[in-house]
């Protein structure tokens, strides 16, 4: 059985990666292709579907981070655990279906505060250049060297608050304004996260700490560690009112409580056994929060590695990719 989910699961990986080389970004300013005829219904038929906000809590470290492809496996395995594996069959004919009757993201942090402040990944088209680098600073070497310590910093970030993520969606926020404001501190850049400043006095230094674990393998004929047999395991340890998040859209007959009650009981991720990836999970409705994510004319969120076939019905000028 586990062999068979494996190989149901990269049809499903393999079939968003030839959709999304069947409606190609276009070389000259990223547009897809036009969309099939029939898209429009198709794309009104997933917009119908309600989406949730499933909310992790950590109750102890992480091993490996929970990108879409692990909790795609891990809903599965609770699916085939905790009804039966004719239901799993089912639903995985209906995630290849066309449209898909179910599609989830990676997981991402949120910070509780007086309201929870979410974080999305960055988007694409606020990636710096040298030209623009170079055309903020302008002739002022001084500036130059700031302007590029800060472009730097500003690559590595991976997320970027909800506010600033809405703002670049609706087409108010340009790479060059983000830079603009990052020299004159109305944004800051604050532990891999780029968010405005008043976001940022609420945060603390720092929202989780990964770290390398070490381990050692029990050699079963001494009884002991042996040289040689030593490892090391990645984990994040996540601070006080810090959590994950993922979205799942999906129709309402959907199992989804047994999903989050044996995702409490059984854990996500890696080295669930001895004691990592244990959560407390809640589900909450995220469309009205998503309404205020809404890209404005002819932009597009996509929050997936790949573009998926539903994308292909706009003619898109701004593709984001979480």
């Amino acid at each position: 059985m586990k062999a068979q989910l494996n190989r149901r699961c990269g049809l499903i990986g393999g079939r968003l990666s030839r959709a999304a080389e069947k409606f190609g970004m276009n070389e000259q300013n990223g547009a897809l292709g036009d969309a099939p005829s029939d898209s429009s219904k198709r794309l009104a038929e997933v917009k119908e579907m309600p989406t949730l906000a499933i909310r992790l809590r950590p109750k102890s470290s992480v091993g490996a981070w929970l990108s879409s492809d692990t909790l795609f496996g891990s809903i599965c395995w609770a699916i085939r655990l905790t009804e039966d594996e004719q239901v799993l069959r089912q639903w995985l004919d209906r995630c290849q279906s066309d449209p898909s009757k179910w599609v989830l993201s990676s997981a991402f942090p949120f910070f509780d505060t007086d309201k929870s402040l979410h974080f999305l990944p960055k988007p694409l088209t606020l990636n710096l250049d040298v030209e623009m680098v170079a055309l903020v600073a302008g002739n002022d070497r001084k500036k130059l060297l700031v302007t590029m310590g800060q472009a730097k910093a500003k690559s590595k970030c991976a997320y970027i608050s909800e506010t600033l993520f809405a703002s670049a969606a609706k087409g108010e926020l340009k790479e060059r304004d983000l830079l603009e404001k990052v020299l004159s501190g109305e944004i800051e850049i604050r532990g891999g996260f780029i968010l405005t400043k008043s976001e940022a006095n609420l945060l603390p230094k720092r929202l989780w700490s990964t770290t390398d674990i070490q381990h050692t393998v029990i050699d079963r004929v001494l009884t002991s560690g042996a040289e040689g047999l030593l490892y090391f395991d990645t984990e994040h340890f996540f601070g006080n009112r810090v959590g994950l998040f993922f979205l799942l859209r999906c129709p309402e007959d959907f199992p989804i409580d047994s999903v989050v009650r044996f995702g409490e009981h059984d854990g996500l991720g890696g080295n669930r056994s001895v004691g990592k990836g244990h959560f407390e999970l809640r589900k909450q409705p995220a469309d009205d929060w998503l309404a205020q994510l809404q890209p404005g004319e002819g932009n597009a969120v996509v929050l997936l590695p790949t573009a998926p076939q539903e994308a292909a019905s706009l003619t898109l000028t701004i593709l984001f990719i979480g």
